[in-house]
C-alpha cells in the first residue's frame, strides 16, 4: 500500500520517506537514481532534508555498511555475517535467540520476493524484446564461439557435452545456445539457483558455505531456523545440483566463467567444480580489464585449498577474452 502527503511523504512495505524540504532538492538527481551507489549518494547528499526509515531491519543495517556491498554476493556473505552474530549470542546466552533469527530470516525472505517481482515486471520485458539483438550487436557471439571452438587443449566443447550452469534467475540465458552451437538441441541448461518463471525451481538466495570454521556451532544449537537459508538444503528441491555432481563425474572438462563473481556465498557448489580432478582448465571471460579479472581470481582461489592447482588450472589474462557489455 502506497501513500502521499503533499509530495512530502512516502510510505510502502519496505520503508518510509519524509522530505523536511523539497526546495532543496535537485531534480536532476532524484532522476539520477538508477544503481544502488547512486542512492546512497543521494541518501548522504540530503540527509539534513530527507528522512528515511526502513521497516525491514536487514536492508537498512545492509545501507549502512553500503560502502562495501557491490554485487548481490556481498548481500549474501552480510546475511552470513549477521547469522553469525545471532549464533555467538545464542552460545553466550546458551539458548537459541529465536526471535532475532527469525526475524532476519523474514527480511531476506522480504528482500528476495521484491527482488522477484522487480525481475519480472522490469527485466523479464526488456529480455524478451531487446537483448537478443543487443547481443548480436555487441560481438558476443563471435568472441564466444571463435574462443570456444579454436580449443587447444583438446578438451572438446561442443553441444553435446556442454552444461550451462546458470546461475541467473531469469531466462536470459536461453538467447545464448542457439546462436553460439549450430546443433543447440545438445546443450543442456541448469538453473541452479531457481528460476522467475518456475515455481517448481524457486529462487534460491541466502548462503552456502559449509566449510566455515563457524558453521559447526550453527548446527550444534539444534534449531532449523538456524538452516533456513543455507543454500545446499535447497539444492535438494530439484535434481539440479546431483545432475551437476553426475555432469562433471563423466570425464574431464573444462570451465567458462561469465559474469559470475565466484564469491564465498556459493562455495559449497563451486569448490566441487574447481577442485575436482577432472577439471583441467578454467577460463575466465572477464570485464574491467586486469583488475576485474584479478577481482575474480582472487575469489576462485579461495575455493581452492591446493594453490599450485589454482594456478595450473586458471588460464592467463588475455585481452582477447573480455565479456562485452550489453547496455
Amino acid at each position: 500500500m502506497i501513500s502521499a502527503n503533499e509530495q512530502r511523504h512516502y510510505n510502502d512495505d519496505l520503508l518510509t520517506i519524509t522530505l523536511a524540504s523539497s526546495e532543496k532538492i535537485r531534480p536532476q538527481d532524484m532522476q539520477g537514481i538508477k544503481k544502488i551507489n547512486a542512492f546512497f549518494d543521494f541518501k548522504e547528499k540530503y540527509k539534513n532534508f530527507i528522512s528515511f526509515t526502513f521497516k525491514n531491519n536487514f536492508l537498512d543495517r545492509t545501507i549502512d555498511i553500503s560502502t562495501g556491498l557491490e554485487h548481490w554476493k556481498d548481500i549474501e556473505y552480510f546475511y552470513f555475517n549477521c547469522l553469525k552474530e545471532i549464533v555467538r549470542t545464542s552460545i553466550e546466552k546458551k539458548r537459541p535467540e529465536i526471535k532475532k533469527i527469525r526475524s532476519l530470516n523474514s527480511d531476506l525472505e522480504q528482500i528476495k520476493r521484491l527482488l522477484t517481482e522487480y525481475l519480472i515486471k522490469n527485466v523479464k520485458p526488456v529480455i524478451d524484446s531487446l537483448f537478443e539483438r543487443r547481443l548480436i550487436e555487441s560481438g558476443f557471439y563471435d568472441i564466444f564461439q571463435s574462443n570456444i571452438m579454436d580449443n587447444e587443449n583438446k578438451v572438446i566443447i561442443g553441444p553435446a557435452k556442454t552444461l550451462i550452469l546458470n546461475f541467473n534467475y531469469t531466462h536470459t540465458i536461453s538467447k545464448y545456445p542457439k546462436n553460439i552451437f549450430a546443433n543447440s538441441t545438445g546443450v543442456r541448461v541448469s538453473w541452479i539457483h531457481g528460476s522467475i518463471s518456475n515455481p517448481n525451481n524457486p529462487v534460491i538466495f541466502g548462503y552456502g558455505d559449509e566449510k566455515n570454521d563457524e558453521y559447526r556451532d550453527i548446527e550444534n544449537l539444534n534449531r532449523n531456523e538456524f538452516l533456513e537459508n543455507i543454500k545446499y538444503y535447497r539444492y535438494l528441491r530439484t535434481s539440479n545440483f546431483k545432475d551437476l555432481m553426475s555432469f562433471i563425474d563423466q570425464g574431464f572438462f573444462e570451465v567458462l566463467i561469465l559474469g559470475h563473481s565466484c564469491g564465498l556465498s556459493d562455495r559449497t557448489l563451486l569448490s566441487r567444480i574447481f577442485e575436482n580432478k577432472k577439471c583441467q582448465k578454467i577460463q575466465i571471460y572477464h570485464y574491467g580489464g586486469f583488475e576485474g579479472y584479478k577481482t575474480t581470481t582472487q575469489e576462485i582461489s579461495r575455493h581452492m585449498v591446493d594453490k599450485s592447482e589454482f594456478l595450473k588450472k586458471v588460464f592467463d589474462y588475455d585481452v582477447k577474452y573480455e565479456c562485452p557489455q550489453i547496455n
